[in-house]
């Protein structure tokens, strides 16, 4: 039945049958993912103004001025390390990030406190922690690290391979380097 129509025609015919192909093909390909590409645009945008307004709050404002009058004090929000001096703050970091780690059967190397340091306008006391442990328990201890209270933040990390080859147990142990800092009160101007 094709071939009786003229060459003409059938050329035409060939022409719209491949155009209606490549319109099919570029409907369910190249659609959809314009479609998601305009919603990741409009998420970007929409993320971009959010992230502009938090900017423009905070620029003029600290995080003690954003705490209510009541929880402004170190003693009630739980964000600061506690003590009266700047030697006992230092041991009661260390402290704490030692029963940390030996709640997950590790024993730290060495220990060393870190100097006293700003930064944005915050205080940071810091030790320093050198420790060789499986990925799973210093998971664990990165976990607990950063969701323990007084707020402790693990400031640099650095994983190498445990250089024992030869023996069994060690395989698959990391040797670690924390540094673990936390954020000192605010001393009240006299």
């Amino acid at each position: 039945m094709m071939y009786q129509l003229p060459r003409y025609l059938r050329q035409i015919l060939a022409v719209l049958l491949l155009l209606a192909a490549v319109g099919l093909v570029a409907l369910l390909t190249v659609v959809p993912f314009l479609s998601q590409l305009e919603v990741a645009r409009a998420r970007l945008n929409q993320e971009r103004a959010f992230l502009g307004q938090l900017l423009d709050a905070t620029r003029d404002t600290t995080l003690a001025e954003l705490l209510p009058p009541a929880d402004r004090t170190p003693k009630t929000t739980g964000l600061f390390i506690a003590g009266e001096s700047e030697a006992i703050r230092l041991a009661s970091l260390q402290a704490q990030v030692m029963d940390i780690i030996a709640a997950q059967a590790v024993k730290p190397r060495s220990s060393r406190n870190l100097q006293t340091r700003e930064r944005h306008t915050l205080k940071l006391v810091g030790v320093q922690v050198q420790l060789s442990a499986t990925i799973e328990q210093l998971q664990k201890i990165l976990l607990e690290i950063e969701s323990h209270r007084p707020i402790l933040l693990v400031d640099a990390l650095h994983l190498t391979p445990s250089a024992s080859l030869g023996i069994d147990d060690d395989r698959g142990l990391l040797e670690a380097r924390l540094d673990v800092v936390a954020i000192e009160p605010r001393q009240k101007a006299p």
